[in-house]
């Protein structure tokens, strides 16, 4: 229940959330420390790895997932030939503050480092970073395919390769929504429909979100969004980082500058630094506050160290 959740503290207990009394129900659960790959139960080391949470439309999670702001690491998937994979298969429910760290998934199609798909789900408050690597489409660096979903207030970082449909956050937003999150990813995709963000969205909507990365496709290619049938608000990528002349949303490119100004005041962004303890520092591109790493914010180090304080000066 929400008063009294399952709380999960090994990869045991969290693999069994797939037990199919458990699974489609509105349960409550709860991670209570971080996960890697040397805690009980790991199953990265050989084979095909993790067995994704739900697999199909009758075997959903269905519940409520909090990851109480920690992280899972280390999570290894290699299942060349299925789909529907990622750390869920497939969701119903709701997963939110969680962090994936040095992820490795391979898979076929509807891949997705947290969700393969996300049916009318939420997603909130969650970052993946790492691999994700289907052969077949709708592949997506945090979910493979948003039917009706919402993304919110989360971010990528790594690499994502598939054929079709192919984003740095999600493959295809069909109906979706995405809200305040962003991608900093090389996004590699050998067929068509591949996007900074989003590979293809259809009837969906796209708000305060940006893409920061390199992109490879065969046809429709976006900074932002590979082909797009729904609404843009508030949405950019990064010119500077992407300098191809032959996106689709080319209109969409902006410097690090103009974007950081788009969200400059924007609830939930951030888009300076100041001191630190290694200098003072300056932020390259806007980052979700509480949200993204420190290692994953995208800045610049003006001095070698110092608070610039008459006793602890800028070096």
């Amino acid at each position: 229940t929400e008063l009294n959740p399952y709380t999960i503290t090994n990869w045991t207990q969290l693999q069994n959330i797939n037990n199919s009394n458990i699974l489609t129900q509105n349960y409550y659960f709860n991670l209570l420390n971080n996960l890697n790959s040397s805690t009980a139960g790991y199953m990265g080391n050989t084979g095909t790895g993790w067995n994704p949470i739900g697999n199909n439309s009758s075997n959903t999670f269905a519940g409520i997932f909090d990851g109480k702001g920690f992280t899972i690491s280390n999570l290894y998937i290699n299942r060349p030939s299925q789909i529907y994979i990622g750390l869920f298969g497939w969701i119903s429910g709701t997963i939110k503050n969680l962090g994936l760290v040095d992820v490795n998934i391979t898979g076929n199609g509807t891949i997705g480092g947290l969700a393969g798909y996300n049916y009318n789900g939420t997603i909130e408050n969650s970052y993946l970073t790492g691999n994700v690597t289907g052969t077949g489409n709708s592949v997506g660096g945090l979910v493979g395919y948003n039917n009706s979903g919402t993304i919110t207030n989360s971010y990528t970082n790594g690499r994502v390769k598939g054929n079709d449909r192919v984003g740095g956050l999600v493959g295809y937003n069909d109906y979706g929504t995405v809200q305040n999150s962003y991608a900093t990813a090389e996004v590699i995709g050998t067929g068509n429909d591949v996007g900074g963000l989003i590979g293809i969205q259809n009837g969906g909507k796209t708000e305060n979100s940006y893409a920061s990365g390199t992109i490879t496709g065969n046809s429709n290619i976006g900074g932002l969004i590979g082909r797009n049938f729904g609404t843009i608000t508030n949405s950019l990528y990064d010119k500077e980082t992407n300098t191809s002349s032959f996106m689709n949303d080319i209109s969409l490119g902006k410097t690090k500058a103009e974007i950081l100004s788009a969200f400059n005041g924007k609830i939930g962004w951030g888009s300076d630094r100041g001191s630190s303890i290694e200098g003072y520092e300056l932020a390259l591109l806007p980052y979700l506050v509480g949200i993204t790493r420190e290692e994953n914010i995208s800045k610049t180090i003006l001095f070698q160290s110092g608070f610039g304080t008459e006793l602890n000066p800028y070096t």
